[in-house]
């Protein structure tokens, strides 16, 4: 008798349409697994290997024969098998039926002791089935007559609305934690009830609820159009009006107002959304650095002028100079530079360095030649360029112009890429000549898709042969098969 393999998915999907058993894939492996069966190789239709991927019928059906068993039970189209003249379902019907949480269901089954007994619902899925008498008994007191919520999470008990406590923020438009520190401090006394779910919840009756926290239904203040209104005298704004008011950057005012003890109190904007409001003189203290009107704030170009100097940052610096932000900052940092504190053009405290000084510091650089986009630049009248720009310009890879230049002794000049980086540019005549063995115009360059015809006969790369005649490029068979045999 032929034995028929096949991977465990395919053995999966055999299973299900052919004998109506519903076994996953993953379970099949895993059992293989379990009793050390190990596979065969073969390869699949788009020439991928499958390593010990294949599985005979027979081993299949020998780990999962109790899964494969025609004689397990069968459930009914709504989940209940009669076993013995009992009525057994598994969890999910059970606590559908009997109007319990699912997981509240599980986790009381887990502890109970409770025997299930092995079935396969309608779709072929193996299950375990419990005796619906047991389970009630198991459950007893969610089963008692506890007012239930509905969807929405409320319940009407004595004609008065409760709610779980998810569901009265939804409804009253007070927050969670505002609720819950209220009825700490009250005393009030919950109704037991069950959820939509079924789980047992404590219910409050929302007109209480609502006195509790009639506090908080005062008209909250409303800031005008500018986003400052007046609370008790004092002005009181957002985080964002102040930072416009003060002239200091958003990203300040937040991570200041973030690590204070500054409490703010809750308001309207100008819209009419909800927002925290923000006592101006509070705000004034803690920017107090910020506010000096002896430092000097720098313009849209990133300078200012201090004492008849121009003073800069680093990155206004980088562009005026041409010069990467990296160099000039390992430059000030190795130096005795003293920069002037001031603000940058966004309001936000920064180091300002005098231009005369910056020059000087970053004069071993100034002068050097600047390539183009291209990545070349003339240098007495004789092109140079990168390693990179080189071997785009003649089709050598950079790993090949490089080796080729280290061995040769060629020396670079010194000059800046684009991003005003330091680099070295070699001159485009001597790599040439360096290369030029690789730059044999005789050689066959093969088109993007990695095959070319050479006298009627078709050359290419692995990875293009391999998708030619369907085989994996990882095989290591490719030579062998190119040349028309194959090792056995």
């Amino acid at each position: 008798m032929i034995e028929r393999y096949g991977t465990a998915s395919a053995w999966a999907q055999w299973f299900e349409k052919h004998e109506g058993v519903s076994i996953s894939h993953v379970t099949i492996l895993s059992r293989l697994s379990i009793v050390r069966v190990v596979g065969v190789s073969a390869k699949n239709a788009k020439g991928h290997i499958h390593k010990n991927g294949l599985f005979a019928e027979s081993d299949v059906r020998s780990v999962c024969a109790d899964l494969l068993n025609p004689s397990l039970v069968r459930g009914f189209e709504n989940g209940y098998a009669n076993i013995d003249g009992v009525r057994h379902a598994n969890v999910l019907f059970l606590a559908r039926f009997l109007g319990v949480s699912a997981s509240c269901l599980s986790s009381r089954l887990a502890s109970s002791g409770i025997i299930p007994v092995a079935g396969r619902l309608k779709g072929g899925h193996i299950n375990d089935l419990y005796p619906e008498p047991a389970v009630r008994k198991l459950c007893s007191d969610l089963l008692a007559p506890l007012p239930k919520a509905d969807k929405t999470g409320f319940a009407s008990i004595g004609g008065i609305r409760h709610g779980s406590i998810r569901s009265l923020p939804a409804c009253s438009g007070f927050s969670n934690q505002s609720i819950n520190s209220r009825i700490k401090s009250s005393g009030l006394k919950p109704v037991q009830g069950k959820n939509g779910s079924g789980r047992p919840c404590d219910l409050w009756p929302e007109p209480a609820i609502r006195k509790l926290c009639s506090d908080l239904l005062e008209p909250l203040p409303e800031a005008d159009k500018a986003g400052f209104v007046s609370v008790g005298g004092v002005r009181h704004g957002p985080r964002e009006a102040l930072a416009r008011l003060l002239g200091v950057c958003k990203s300040t005012i937040f991570s200041r107002l973030a690590s204070s003890i500054i409490v703010p109190i809750p308001g309207l904007d100008s819209q009419g959304r909800p927002v925290n409001l923000y006592s101006e003189p509070a705000v004034r203290d803690l920017c107090a650095d910020l506010l000096d009107t002896n430092l000097v704030q720098a313009g849209e170009n990133g300078f200012a002028e201090v004492d008849g100097v121009s003073h800069g940052t680093v990155k206004a610096f980088s562009r005026l100079l041409f010069v990467s932000v990296e160099a000039i900052q390992f430059r000030v940092q190795t130096s005795a530079f003293v920069p002037v504190r001031g603000k940058d053009k966004m309001g936000k405290i920064c180091k300002l360095y005098p231009e005369p000084a910056m020059r000087e510091l970053c004069g071993d650089i100034l002068g050097k030649p600047i390539c183009g986009a291209d990545g070349f630049a003339e240098i007495n009248k004789i092109r140079h360029g990168t390693v990179f720009s080189l071997s785009l310009e003649l089709g050598i890879s950079a790993p090949a112009v490089k080796s080729h230049i280290q061995f040769s002794g060629l020396k670079p000049v010194r000059g800046k890429d684009r991003s005003g980086n330091v680099c070295d540019l070699y001159p485009e005549p001597a790599v040439r000549d360096l290369c030029d063995d690789l730059i044999d115009p005789s050689l066959i360059r093969a088109p993007d898709a990695g095959v070319v015809d050479i006298a009627g006969v078709l050359h290419g790369h692995i990875k293009a042969l391999a998708n030619l005649i369907g085989v994996s490029n990882t095989d290591h068979r490719i030579p062998h098969l190119l040349i028309g045999h194959c090792p056995s």
